[in-house]
């Protein structure tokens, strides 16, 4: 005897259609079975829509503090790029846009300030660093780069007054860092020719804390050998000169001899500023060697800062 089983319940032709439309999908269902689908559909697009609101609502704020950053930043790095590649002009655009986007930067109005330093545009340039110190008053280097362009502008006191600022913020980081700031401000003194007395210890305490590094050890002893030249102490001023000329055109001679760099525009850009530094390290010693009645000497070495591409002269330090 076969089994025999309970037939289940009698499929309607309503379910029949339900489900051959869903086999056959929204299109060839019948109007009652595209209802659910549609409805379906459209509210997941109103929760994407709910939920992209919020988050716009809570990053919104974030984003609109980020973006301004990071477009002149971007910028920024243009007008580094278009530097090292020998385009002021366009550096300076590039520059100009990056503080619209974000005119409370610091970095960058020091940044504008070193292009217009490279074009001797001295006021603007005074006036780029010293926003740069209102924005942001801790940070040494902007003291650093004011002083030196103050001095381009024969405006020594306050050079003066900028490194006894910097003497002030890097207190206690250590003897290099107070070497170096000893250092600049026994030659801004020189530079002035003022407190050469005071200038003179203040450089022998640089050299007895710091100048580990050769090119900081060569900058001290120049600094010492042109206050001594204002002292009228020529052969100690030749005797710390010759020293400081030696060492520094070794780091030259040891860079022109380097095989690979990251960057060769800024390895141009880092040697010469290396020459820049021998360049008045040499006008230097000529001053000494022209009162020590070495014209000769003193002549050679005025060749090779012309060499060099520096004028000597009072804007040569």
């Amino acid at each position: 005897m076969q089994g025999h089983e309970e037939p289940g319940p009698r499929a309607t032709r309503d379910d029949e259609e339900i489900y051959l439309a869903s086999l056959a999908g929204p299109r060839a269902a019948s109007d009652g079975g595209t209802a659910q689908p549609t409805s379906n559909s459209r509210n997941r697009r109103a929760s994407r829509v709910a939920i992209l609101a919020l988050v716009l609502l809570v990053l919104g704020p974030v984003l609109w503090r980020w973006w301004p950053t990071e477009v002149a930043r971007w910028y920024g790095a243009i007008a580094r790029e278009r530097q090292l590649e020998g385009d002021s002009q366009a550096a300076e655009q590039a520059l100009l846009t990056a503080l619209r986007w974000n005119p409370e930067s610091s970095p960058l109005h020091r940044q504008l300030g070193d292009l217009r330093v490279d074009s001797r545009d001295y006021d603007r340039a005074v006036a780029d660093y010293s926003r740069a110190i209102e924005l942001d008053p801790t940070d040494p280097m902007n003291f650093v780069q004011r002083s030196v362009v103050l001095q381009h502008l024969k405006r020594h006191d306050e050079a003066i007054g900028d490194w006894h600022r910097i003497e002030a913020l890097i207190k206690d980081q250590g003897q290099e860092q107070t070497a170096s700031v000893l250092n600049g401000l026994a030659y801004a003194r020189a530079l002035g020719n003022t407190e050469l007395d005071r200038a003179l210890d203040e450089v022998n305490q640089a050299l007895q804390f710091g100048g580990r590094n050769a090119e900081s050890r060569a900058a001290m002893l120049d600094t010492r050998g042109y206050i001594q030249y204002l002292r009228g102490e020529h052969q100690a001023a030749r005797q710390d000169l010759d020293r400081a000329i030696e060492s520094i055109e070794l780091l030259i001679a040891a860079r022109a001899n380097r095989k690979s760099y990251a960057d060769p525009r800024q390895y141009e850009l880092d040697s010469k500023l290396l020459t820049q530094h021998a360049a008045v390290m040499r006008y230097h010693r000529a001053l000494v060697l022209r009162e020590l009645g070495e014209s000769e000497l003193a002549d050679q070495d005025l060749q090779q800062v012309r060499r060099w591409g520096h004028e000597p002269g009072d804007d040569l330090f």
